[in-house]
Formats: C-alpha cells, sequence, structure tokens
C-alpha cells in the first residue's frame, strides 16, 4: 500500500487537491499533528479514520467563532470552529 501512495506523491498527483490558499504549513499545525498521533502508518484509511475522530473531539462547533478567511491557527489556539463549506450572510 505504501509503495501505491509513494508512487502517487512522486508523480505529484496529490497536489491537485492542495493549493497555497487552503494548504499552509505553519508550528501550530504540525504541534496538532503531533499531539494527534499522525504518522505515516501502513494503512492509511485507518489513520483517518482515527484522525477524523480526534479531530470531532478536539474541535467544538461553535457557529460564528470562526470566518471563511480565518487562519488555522485561530480555530487550533481556540480549539472551536465552523465547517466553511457554505457562506451565510
Amino acid at each position: 500500500m505504501l509503495g501505491c501512495l509513494d508512487a502517487m506523491i512522486e508523480a505529484g498527483d496529490y497536489w491537485r487537491c492542495c493549493s497555497p490558499a487552503s494548504c499552509r504549513r505553519n508550528a501550530r499545525s504540525y504541534l496538532l499533528a503531533s499531539q494527534m498521533g499522525v504518522s505515516r502508518r501502513d494503512d492509511p484509511l485507518m489513520l483517518v479514520q482515527e484522525l477524523n475522530h480526534r479531530l470531532f473531539e478536539y474541535f467544538e462547533y461553535v457557529p460564528r467563532s470562526t470566518r471563511v478567511d480565518s487562519p488555522i491557527d485561530e480555530a487550533i489556539v481556540n480549539a472551536r470552529g465552523v465547517c466553511q463549506d457554505s457562506h451565510t450572510p
């Protein structure tokens, strides 16, 4: 499984999901990932499921606590935010 993922990464296939606007590296994100035990594993699907559960437990859903343009640091520091899939006036 990892060999297949390595080949995709080498080919650059995953970059279509990332852009400077949506994926920014920063220290707080890496610290949170470390605290949540995010690391390369033999079973990526299991990691995604574990991470999804940990994120659900870490963040509190609080309407109007973040905006579409809020930096990720704001949500991490406050441990709360909202889904930014849609805009409301």
